[in-house]
């Protein structure tokens, strides 16, 4: 119950301070609005948080704290609201399960592995490594082992922790609801982590969903794709971009706007774009639309044929 409330504060504060400046007393106000009251040794804990996950908290005397890194908060900020919502959820779950539910239209699956998202976050805040039991998706067989968490995501519904495994000196992805024992192990430093890994790390900023890339032989796998946007879906893409590389540069093709897009082709922006009937579609490069057209015959309205 502890660590759900340091989790809410947490998740709070960030969304305060993110995209505006706020006096610390500001902050500690709004808390105990919402009935999350901090002392100031726990704020400064929570700023110390913030800053331990990898994002910039700059202070301005008689201003405030305000989260800076555009490019952290471009990535991570749909993840952080999720999280922000989370002791929501987990204080429904059981009501979900049984129906016994008045309060909620349901219109989606709940996301899975919140259950273990605490305690991962907290390995993450503290640079700690977690001792894993996992079962393979679709497999009887299981991975046991210590790992490193680097980074969380959300796909579909599921959580996912990126950690670094030392045993096979990779970046491996496991997803939160298919752990079935995790405990805290002792602390890492960021330096015994492999440049290689850190590297793999980042390009998946560059991925929608955790999916591996279509092209994984294709040079640094980050691609210029242009998508064709109708006049009806372009307000909607500029107000929730497919990723924080998008650039919509106001040229025409055809009837359709011009978006570039700086991403690793995966089959989640297939199914997005396909999922807009029509409405975005991929005008390059040739190497993604022939891929679609081959694998994807279905979905021809997907691609823009020029």
């Amino acid at each position: 119950m502890k660590d759900n409330l340091n989790l809410q504060r947490l998740a709070r504060v960030m969304a305060l301070i993110t995209y505006q400046s706020l006096s610390k007393e500001a902050v500690m106000d709004q808390l105990s609005e919402a009935e999350l009251r901090i002392s100031d040794r726990t704020f400064a804990r929570i700023i110390k948080q913030i800053r331990d996950l990898g994002f910039e908290v700059e202070y301005i005397p008689d201003i405030g704290y305000r989260i800076v890194d555009q490019v952290r908060i471009n990535e991570d900020y749909a993840t952080m609201l999720s999280i922000n919502t989370l002791w929501t959820r987990q204080s429904r779950l059981e009501r979900l399960k049984t129906g016994d539910s008045d309060d909620l239209i349901r219109t989606d699956l709940y996301s899975r592995g919140l259950r273990m998202l605490p305690v991962v976050l907290q390995a993450m805040n503290n640079s700690q490594k977690i001792s894993i039991v996992y079962q393979e998706y679709g497999s009887l067989d299981t991975f046991e082992g210590t790992v490193s968490p680097l980074k969380l995501a959300e796909a579909d519904y599921r959580w996912y922790v990126y950690a670094y495994d030392e045993g096979s000196s990779s970046l491996k992805l496991f997803g939160l609801d298919r752990i079935l024992n995790l405990s805290l192990g002792k602390r890492y430093n960021s330096d015994e982590i492999p440049r290689g890994v850190k590297e793999a790390l980042n390009l998946n900023q560059f991925k929608l969903g955790v999916k591996s890339s279509i092209f994984p032989n294709y040079p640094g796998q980050v691609m210029d794709v242009t998508l064709a946007v109708s006049d009806y879906s372009l307000p909607f893409l500029i107000d929730r971009p497919f990723i924080h590389t998008q650039e919509i540069t106001n040229k025409k093709i055809g009837a359709y706007n011009e978006v570039k897009l700086r991403i690793i082709p995966t089959r989640d922006l297939i199914k997005k774009v396909a999922a807009t009937l029509g409405d975005i579609k991929i005008a390059g490069p040739q190497e993604l639309t022939d891929y679609v057209r081959k694998e994807y015959p279905a979905f021809a309205d997907a691609i823009l044929s020029i």
